[in-house]
């Protein structure tokens, strides 16, 4: 599987500062890798169950790596402490992949 990378969400916050505390690199939103490592594992399944189930199992792995990672990063009392409450809650809604998040 694929490492995945988060991006910045560019809501609510500055990305250098966020690329400076966090480490984060802006690139393909991890939930889209996860679905085009899961549709490039179902191409080449060859349409057998067992393979397409090993698939999708992956697909669900990968999307709770980084919604953890999401977490990691944005609910902690050390993002509250340095962006506040309500951005990091932005972000992490950001990071998650909902648009809910922009408002």
């Amino acid at each position: 599987m694929k490492r995945l990378q988060l991006m910045n969400d560019g809501n609510g916050g500055d990305q250098e500062n966020d690329e400076e505390v966090f480490g984060i690199e802006p690139t393909k939103h991890p939930f889209k890798q996860c679905l085009e490592n899961y549709h490039e594992c179902v191409l080449n399944s060859c349409k057998i169950w067992e393979r397409q189930k090993e698939c999708l199992l992956q697909f669900y792995r990968c999307q709770n790596e980084y919604t953890g990672k999401c977490r990691e990063l944005y609910k902690t009392i050390a993002c509250y402490n340095l962006l506040g409450r309500d951005t990091c809650r932005k972000k992490l809604v950001a990071c998650y992949g909902s648009n809910s998040g922009k408002n």
